[in-house]
C-alpha cells in the first residue's frame, strides 16, 4: 500500500489533473498480479507501469476500472500508465519498464504491445 501512496503522489506531481487515481491503480493491481510493474530503490518508487490485456485495440478512459476492461485471454498488452519520477528521468528507467513488460507480456502470450497517447494527454500540457 505504501507503493500506491507514492505512485499517487508522483501522479499528482507529474500531471496537473492528478493523473491516474487510486481506484484505477487498485483495479490494475486486482485485475492480475503482474498488472503493475514498479522499479524501486530501497523503499522509494522510482518508476512504474500499469498494463492490462485486451483482445482488440481500444482506448478506455484515462481513469477506468481494469477489472472490467482486462481480458485474461487477450493478446494485446495495453499500457495504461507509465511514469518515471522527475529526478530519475533520462536514466533508462522507462526503457527498463518496457523491457520488463515485454518479458511478462510474452509469458502471457501477448503478441502486440500498445500505448496510445491522446493529443490532449495531461503530460503534454506541462
Amino acid at each position: 500500500m505504501n507503493d500506491l501512496k507514492q505512485i499517487l503522489s508522483i501522479e499528482q506531481e507529474t500531471f496537473r489533473n492528478g493523473g491516474v487515481n487510486k481506484k484505477t491503480l487498485l483495479s490494475i493491481e486486482k485485475a492480475f498480479k503482474e498488472g503493475l510493474i514498479i522499479i524501486k530503490e530501497k523503499d522509494k518508487v522510482l518508476a512504474y507501469l500499469g498494463w492490462e490485456k485486451h483482445k482488440k485495440y481500444k482506448f478506455p478512459p484515462y481513469n477506468h476500472n481494469c477489472l472490467k476492461t482486462h481480458d485474461k485471454n487477450g493478446k494485446l498488452a495495453y499500457i495504461s500508465i507509465i511514469t518515471v519520477r522527475e529526478e530519475y528521468r533520462n536514466q533508462g528507467l522507462g526503457s527498463k519498464l518496457i523491457k520488463i513488460l515485454e518479458k511478462i507480456a510474452h509469458m502471457h502470450k501477448c503478441t502486440k504491445l500498445y500505448c496510445p497517447v491522446k493529443k490532449k494527454h495531461p503530460y503534454l500540457d506541462k
